[in-house]
C-alpha cells in the first residue's frame, strides 16, 4: 500500500516529526492539508495564529513523466477569505521531492525570522536546519541587493550565503517578499537555479500567489524562506 509522508515542523522549537498516511486516505497535499487543519482546529482561531499550518508538498506521482506532477501545492487558511485555500506553483516540486518527504507542515512561530532548510539523502529524509536572520537585515536586503529588490534580492542573498548548501541539495529557494510582512496578499516565489553558474534562471519564476500564503508564512510563522531538496528519488 502506498504511503504519503508529511514532515511536521514546529518552528517555535525546531522539533519535528514525520507522519505517515496510507492511500487512499491521503494521496496528495490537499488531502493531508485538510486533515492537518481539522486536527489543529485552525478554523476556530485567528487567521494569523501559529496553528494556521502552511502545508506545502507534492503528490505521489512527482518525479514521473506525467504532466503537471511537479507542481508544488500549498494548503492554508487564507487571510483574504478566512477559509481553507489551495495555491500551486509551477515545477518547484521537481527539486522539493529530493528532501525525502512528500509534504512539509509548518507550524508554530519562530522567535526570529528564519530560513528553514529541509535536507534529504539517497535513503530519504535526513534532517532540518533553522538559520535565523534579523528583521533589520532582511529589510536591508529587500531594499536592494545586487541591483535587485524584494524577493529577487532575497534569492540573490541566499545564492551568495548558502551556495554550498544549494549545490549539495540541488534545491531552489522558496521565499516571501516584503509584501508578505505588511499585507494579506503575499505570495511564495521560487526561481530555478543554474547550478553550474550558481545564478538564477531568469524566466523560470514560479509563484503560489492566490490566497495570501506568503503572508501566513511570514506573519503567522516568521518564516522567510524554505530550502528543500536532496538526493532522494
Amino acid at each position: 500500500m502506498s504511503e504519503y509522508k508529511v514532515l511536521h515542523i514546529d518552528v517555535s522549537t525546531g522539533n519535528y516529526t514525520i507522519e505517515v498516511y496510507k492511500a487512499p486516505e491521503v494521496i496528495g497535499p490537499i488531502d493531508a492539508g485538510i486533515i492537518i487543519h481539522e486536527k489543529l482546529q485552525s478554523w476556530n482561531k485567528d487567521v494569523f495564529d501559529p496553528s494556521n499550518a502552511v502545508v506545502i508538498g507534492s503528490g505521489m506521482f512527482a518525479g514521473s513523466k506525467l504532466f503537471g506532477t511537479h507542481r508544488l501545492v500549498a494548503v492554508f487558511r487564507s487571510p483574504e477569505s478566512k477559509g481553507l485555500h489551495v495555491s500551486a506553483m509551477g515545477g518547484a516540486a521537481y527539486r522539493f521531492m529530493g528532501c525525502g518527504v512528500h509534504a512539509v507542515s509548518i507550524e508554530g512561530r519562530s522567535s526570529k525570522p528564519v530560513i528553514l532548510i529541509v535536507k534529504g539523502n539517497s535513503q530519504g529524509f535526513e534532517g532540518i536546519e533553522m538559520r535565523y536572520i534579523e528583521y533589520e537585515e532582511l529589510e536591508k536586503i529587500y531594499s536592494g541587493y545586487k541591483n535587485k529588490i524584494g524577493a529577487y534580492a532575497l534569492i540573490e542573498y541566499i545564492l551568495d550565503n548558502y551556495r554550498d548548501l544549494l549545490q549539495t541539495l540541488k534545491a531552489r529557494p522558496i521565499v516571501v517578499g516584503p509584501a508578505s510582512w505588511k499585507t494579506i496578499y503575499g505570495a511564495l516565489i521560487s526561481i530555478d537555479i543554474n547550478f553550474n553558474k550558481m545564478s538564477i534562471v531568469e524566466g523560470s519564476e514560479d509563484f503560489a500567489a492566490r490566497g495570501g500564503v506568503g503572508s501566513i508564512l511570514a506573519q503567522a510563522h516568521n518564516v522567510v524562506a524554505i530550502i528543500a531538496g536532496g538526493e532522494y528519488k
